[in-house]
């Protein structure tokens, strides 16, 4: 008798630390209270907290470029000082698991942060087209070319250029809360996280030095 009612025990102690267990996987887990299958991005604010980053670099390097006879006789050259320069984009959810079901299989684009003169810390704010390329509002690490800064030299003879090109880098990090739609019920969810980015700016051109003679520049030049 006693031996079954050990059995009993054990099972009744087995069976509540299962509800138990349950209750508490079922409390913490906000995918629960989704109703719809698919959500669709509907807006999303920034805003730099305590604990985000702002760490700049100024960069600067001379390049010798050699011109090139164009069709009509004329010797020009057209440098990008931006060219190799990568820019990153990674968002850091602080439920990924939410993420994942809200964004499903396709990312929305969204634009970020990229300026150094942005609201005060702990404000709100939303970047724009004109302002920010768009990037996947994604968890996989996106990598993408800086904005192009062409510079168009041209003479009648030819001629080599020194071009001092002046670039700053940003590495920042930044908070965000996203707002999903239910595309069935309209039920609204809000998904927060931060965001990791590197990204350039370019300051300015200056041609300081050159062999040739009546040399014509279409900047953009240092200012």
């Amino acid at each position: 008798m006693k031996v079954l009612q050990r059995i009993f025990n054990s099972l009744f102690l087995l069976v509540g630390l299962f509800l138990s267990f349950s209750a508490c996987t079922d409390d913490n887990d906000v995918t629960a209270t989704l109703l719809d299958k698919e959500y669709e991005l509907i807006d999303i604010e920034w805003c730099r907290m305590a604990d985000d980053v702002l760490f700049s670099k100024e960069q600067s390097f001379t390049h010798e470029s050699t011109s090139q006879q164009e069709a009509e006789g004329k010797h020009s050259i057209d440098f990008n000082a931006m060219e190799g320069y990568r820019q990153s984009s990674l968002f850091l959810p602080d439920d990924p698991v939410l993420f994942q079901r809200l964004i499903g299989s396709a990312a929305d684009s969204v634009c970020v942060p990229q300026s150094a003169t942005q609201p005060a810390m702990g404000i709100y704010f939303h970047m724009h087209t004109k302002n920010s390329t768009p990037v996947p509002f994604s968890t996989e690490y996106y990598v993408y070319n800086s904005e192009q800064q062409n510079l168009h030299i041209e003479s009648e003879t030819p001629f080599i250029a020194y071009i001092t090109s002046e670039i700053m880098e940003y590495q920042v990090t930044y908070t965000y809360r996203a707002l999903f739609r239910g595309k069935t019920t309209g039920q609204e969810i809000e998904a927060t996280g931060k965001w990791e980015g590197i990204y350039y700016r370019h300051i300015g051109n200056q041609v300081h030095s050159f062999e040739g003679e009546n040399i014509t520049e279409t900047a953009p030049a240092m200012p």
